[in-house]
């Protein structure tokens, strides 16, 4: 088995709506499989789409509490080994115990500006999104019933927990000992351009 990667970098919030805070730490698994793995038990690992071969994330951001449900969400930007430069933003929220894309849009990596995504007072989200009519980035006001859940990046999950079930349990204990590190945290609200970079630590 190829060795795993762990990268210091994490983001924290409150997933589950439980009132304390989670840490979901980078980690690049066998076969380039891009994951966060949180450091609560009974928390499943959200796994990053295999066929985008994504090394990381050009974007990686809580943005709290979008939907009125309690939890927070988290939006990211695969870093994807395309030569393109339309990428898409996900923003994935905890559903009865499950990850879900609860909502995606396409951006232009050369037009990040932030925030990507601001909930506004009527319970609705501002996005910046790619519009592919114009060829360019505008701001649209997103309403609640137009939020179609996405499972672009679920679907796999099931397959990859059979197949590194004895891994992923290794590395959930890694982490809780390595969490106690907070090198490379990233709150709420916090942004980071992150990949697989900076302090790494290889486990056979």
């Amino acid at each position: 088995m190829k060795a795993l990667v762990l990268s210091l970098q994490l983001i924290v919030g409150d997933f589950d709506g439980d009132g304390k805070s989670e840490r979901l730490r980078l980690m690049l698994l066998p076969d380039s499989i891009l994951a966060l793995v949180p450091d609560k038990r009974g928390m499943n690992t959200f796994f990053v789409d295999p066929a985008m071969q994504a090394k990381g994330f050009l974007h990686l951001r809580n943005e709290g509490d979008l939907n009125g449900d309690g939890g927070h969400e988290f939006s990211y930007i695969p870093d994807a080994a395309d030569y393109s430069n339309i990428n898409t933003c996900f923003i994935v929220s905890l559903q009865h115990g499950k990850w879900t894309v609860w909502y995606d849009f396409e951006v232009l990596e050369t037009e990040l500006k932030l925030p990507l995504i601001t909930k506004k007072d009527n319970g609705r989200i501002r996005i910046w999104r790619y519009n592919a009519e114009t060829g360019e980035m505008e701001h649209v006001t997103v309403a609640p019933d137009q939020r179609i859940p996405r499972l672009t990046d679920i679907r796999h999950g099931r397959e990859f927990r059979e197949r590194f079930r004895s891994l992923l349990d290794d590395v959930n204990e890694i982490f809780i000992i390595m969490s106690r590190n907070e090198h490379g945290h990233i709150g709420p609200g916090g942004f980071s351009f992150v990949g697989i970079h900076g302090m790494l630590h290889e486990f056979l």
